[in-house]
């Protein structure tokens, strides 16, 4: 248990939550910590903040970069790490005093490459928090106290969230990888995270619940969606072709088709602007779903509720498409609605399915 811990956190413009998210960590039972701080070019009092916990405690380490991203921040912080295991942790969150004992302990008794821990929800603007079994789903993994992709090949991109902040890597399952961050302004841990669970010998699971994620935060990375609301198909696309160089792509394609369509349905949910919306929803219809390998895969992959927004967006324009996308409507009754306005489309539909959905006479 006297493993050196790295705690890498990104910083930007978070001041009014640097302070928390460092004590929990300065508070650690486990004492033998390093925390690598990477102000990205932050224009508050953060980086100051950070200066002023560094000069008092020497475990911390302060560097800064031009606005770079997190994604580069957190690989800056890799190049520093010098500890046995690496926690790559969020500046706006907080963990329980012993997370870090737990997490090792688990760690090492398992020969785990990656530690996974249950976590919960603080609602930003309410104040609320809230379990979140979700973001770790115990369920699928209950019988197993180590397993791989090998073990859960339906489900390995689906038992937890594609972040890094509630997971603890040994550095040398990273070095040996070469996992990195990509650099992009959202969705940047998507390909570290979910090719890690691909390469794990040992995945490791904590079910008691570690670390408290903010969620609604108004300058939160994830808020910056609507900036670029086109990045999560630059990045799922680029994790898709790693899949296919590691072999491992015919095995989890289900999984991965399965996780990819609910992530770009909830992307497109989840983005506050309809200019940002229209964007997303009209790269996905014109091409993304091709380049992402959905049109590719069976339709037993996925549930029937599922498969029918698959074939919204494929077959629906963005000027056709007048109701939210997180209602569960049938594809069916969709269609119907939109044959009474547009009966000219009703053939066109025929010679797709290859069999009547929707039988109307056009008016003469």
């Amino acid at each position: 248990m006297s493993a050196l811990v790295s705690v890498i956190i990104p910083i930007y413009n978070v001041e009014s939550y640097l302070a928390q998210c460092l004590d929990s960590i300065l508070e650690q039972s486990h004492k033998n910590i390093e925390v690598i701080c990477i102000d990205d070019g932050s224009t508050d009092s953060s980086g100051a903040i950070a200066q002023q916990y560094a000069s008092k405690d020497p475990r911390i380490h302060f560097f800064t970069q031009a606005n770079t991203g997190a994604g580069a921040a957190r690989n800056a912080g890799l190049k520093q790490a010098k500890g046995e295991y690496i926690l790559c942790f969020d500046a706006d969150d907080y963990m329980r005093q012993d997370t870090l004992a737990l997490l090792l302990q688990q760690a090492i008794s398992t020969n785990a490459d990656l530690t996974i821990a249950s976590s919960q929800s603080l609602d930003d603007s309410l104040g609320i928090l809230a379990p979140q079994p979700e973001w770790l789903r115990l369920d699928l993994i209950q019988d197993y106290k180590t397993f791989s992709h090998c073990d859960l090949p339906s489900d390995i991109f689906g038992f937890c969230v594609g972040w890094a902040w509630d997971k603890l890597y040994r550095r040398s399952f990273i070095q040996e990888h070469s996992l990195a961050f990509h650099n992009l302004p959202v969705s940047n841990d998507l390909f570290f995270v979910f090719m890690s669970l691909v390469y794990a010998r040992k995945i490791a699971c904590v079910p008691q619940t570690l670390f408290t994620h903010r969620i609604n935060v108004k300058n939160s990375i994830e808020s910056s969606r609507d900036k670029h609301p086109l990045v999560f198909i630059q990045a799922i696309h680029t994790w898709q072709q790693a899949l296919i160089q590691s072999g491992a792509y015919p095995t989890l394609e289900q999984s991965y088709a399965t996780w990819v369509l609910n992530y770009c349905l909830w992307h497109l949910h989840t983005l506050s602007t309809q200019e940002a919306k229209k964007s997303a929803y009209n790269a996905l219809h014109s091409y993304g779903l091709r380049q992402l390998g959905l049109l590719r895969a069976p339709r037993s992959y996925f549930p029937p509720a599922l498969y029918q927004k698959l074939l919204y967006i494929r077959f629906i324009p963005y000027s056709l498409h007048r109701r939210n996308l997180a209602q569960n409507i049938g594809f069916k009754s969709l269609l119907k609605s939109l044959f009474r306005l547009h009966i000219s489309r009703n053939y066109i539909v025929i010679r797709l399915f290859g069999k009547t959905l929707y039988q109307s006479a056009p008016k003469a």
